[in-house]
């Protein structure tokens, strides 16, 4: 049970992630310098980085999830 709360809490962190993400890209069209577009550009890549990281953990975890299951329906 512990696992589904934290996979749960998972996707709504990257669902804000991914909301961030497509803020920073807007922001990034209307950029009016060089500095501007630079400073958000990591940002925006850090935060894509960020969401990678968090689909890798989701994954594993509903793998882990399934193993589980199937183990529970072969015993």
């Amino acid at each position: 049970m512990e696992s589904i709360k934290n996979l749960k809490e998972l996707e709504k962190e990257l669902k804000a992630e991914k909301k961030r993400f497509d803020k920073l890209c807007k922001q990034l069209r209307r950029c009016t310098s060089a500095f501007q577009y630079e400073t958000l550009n990591e940002e925006a890549e850090d935060v894509r980085q960020d969401i990678i990281q968090l689909q890798l953990i989701i994954q594993d975890l509903r793998r882990k999830k399934e193993e589980e299951l199937l183990v529970d329906v072969e015993v």
